[in-house]
Formats: C-alpha cells, structure tokens, sequence
C-alpha cells in the first residue's frame, strides 16, 4: 500500500510540474510555481464564485416552478458530462500512453499498485470539477432551502462518490477506443477522433 501512495504522490507532483520546480536549482522556476499555483487558485475560486451565482439564478428560476430541488441533481449531472468526456480524453494519454512507463516500470512495485495511483489520479483529477461546481451550487441551494445538516453530510458524500461512475465510464468507452485504434495503421488519428 505504500508503494500505491508513493506513486500516486508522484503522479501529482508530476502535475503542473511541481516536482521539476521543487528540485531545480534556479530560484525562478519556485517562483514560477508559487505564481502557477496562486494563479489556478484564484481561477478556482472565480470558477466557484460563478458556479455559485449560477446555482442562485437556477434556483431562483426552478422556484418559480417548484422544482428548486432539482438544482443540484442538474448541476451533478451536466458536471457528469464534462467528466465522462475528461476521462475519456484522459484514457490515452494518463492510463494508456503514460510517457514515464519504462521508469514506473523499472521500480521494484507492483503492476497492480501502478494501475491503481494511476486510476486514482484520473478520479482525484475528475472530482476537482464536481468541486468547484456542483459543491458551490449545493450550498446555494442549501442555504435558500434552509437545509439542515444531513442535507451537507449526504451532498459531501455525494460528491466524493459521483466522479465514480461518469470516470469508470469514460475509461472503459477510452480502453475500447485504444484497443479499436491499435488495430490500424494511423492508430493516432483514429484516438484523436
């Protein structure tokens, strides 16, 4: 299990290239770092806040119906949609076509704990968007429905747990694209369609 953590560490260092600045001598590749990440969070946060307003239009306009209630099983479903097709085009390059293969596979660990941080990264990639959309949204509506605590407990659940299928889905529609693809000669253009 150590092995799994290890490498899934290093899958997310990898990300942003954090770990090529955390070891660089030149100072102004931290630099560069510590403005990357300021800048994706401030971006996340703007994507929060919209999310947020978004949330309060759609339940103000859903109130007008009686729907309101709805708001955030749409908001979980449209998010759906975006992760499916992010899993998808994640199934080639991530899972499939990682570039560090022949260096994971050179450690002493196991195929299975590879696979795995691998899967893993793709999930914990996916469930930044349910995040920074449907959580904003879930709150909106929670406090203008005047929800108690079990409404927070069951939606912080439900958004760790929703990334689950639309990523299952998305790598197993990108595995059978992969397989299809190797079997011709520009396997490339075929994946890119």
């Amino acid at each position: 299990m150590n092995e799994y953590f290890t490498l899934l560490k290093a899958e997310s260092l990898r990300l942003f290239g954090i770990n090529k600045a955390l070891h660089n001598k030149d100072k102004s590749a931290k630099k560069k770092l510590g403005a990357s990440i300021t800048g994706i969070a401030v971006i996340g946060c703007i994507v929060a806040f919209m999310s947020a307003l978004y949330g309060f239009m759609f339940f103000e306009s859903l109130k007008n119906t009686g729907e309101e209630r709805y708001a955030p099983a749409i908001m979980v479903a449209v998010t759906s949609i975006i992760v499916f097709f992010q899993a998808l085009r994640n199934a080639n390059g991530v899972v499939f076509g990682f570039a560090d293969y022949e260096t994971t596979c050179a450690l002493p660990v196991k195929n299975k704990n590879v696979v795995l941080a691998k899967l893993t990264y793709v999930y914990l990639e996916n469930l930044v968007y349910f995040i920074l959309f449907v959580a904003p949204v879930s709150v909106v509506y929670g406090v203008l429905s005047h929800s108690g605590i079990g409404f927070y407990l069951r939606t912080a659940v439900g958004i760790l747990l929703s990334p689950a299928l639309p990523v299952a889905l998305g790598l197993a529609v990108g595995t059978v694209v992969a397989v299809f693809a190797a079997r011709f000669k520009k396997s490339n253009v075929l994946s890119v369609i």
